[in-house]
């Protein structure tokens, strides 16, 4: 996962009411709507990259995260496009997405059994080492790598078994 976080990211926001709230993550991507198209992103994780062609708009990477993360479900996609006023009342625009929930979640098992379930997503390194390099052009000031970690193999020396831990 790569998030952007602004540089003052730690400063707590006065509201209008004079008031101030709590420290909270704002996910900037640093475009709006007339230069999403200007952002480019893509993983290399050894030899192979993640999409197989590479992000070339900024709402590419929600439709990414929708169906890689949440399988589009509808409640948990509004999240990407919420915003609150000062008056808690909730809007839904895309330009949130862009300048406060810009969240870009890559599974990194594209083809793989399992993908459409979420069952057994990532890479196999066999025991080696992989550098993990994300490429990106106007991706904000500070970029977040986060990795999450689904399920794993285990392995039972007692029957030589292998099972799924999510």
């Amino acid at each position: 996962m790569a998030v952007p976080l602004s540089a003052n990211y730690n400063t707590p926001v006065v509201t209008g009411a004079g008031s101030s709230d709590p420290i909270k993550f704002k996910f900037d991507s640093g475009r709006n709507l007339a230069s999403a198209n200007t952002l480019r992103a893509q993983w290399q994780i050894g030899q192979d990259v993640y999409p197989k062609t590479p992000i070339e708009n900024a709402f590419e990477c929600a439709d990414i995260t929708m169906n890689g993360l949440h399988g589009n479900n509808r409640d948990s996609t509004a999240l990407l496009y919420a915003g609150a006023s000062d008056d808690a009342t909730i809007t839904y625009r895309r330009a949130h997405f862009l300048d406060n929930n810009f969240v870009y979640f890559q599974k990194l098992s594209l083809n793989a059994e399992g993908y459409k379930d979420g069952v057994m997503t990532g890479i196999s390194t066999n025991g080696q080492s992989s550098e993990i390099i994300f490429n990106s052009t106007n991706f904000g000031t500070n970029v977040l790598i986060a990795q999450f970690v689904t399920s794993c193999l285990v392995f039972n020396p007692a029957n030589s078994s292998v099972s799924v831990e999510a």
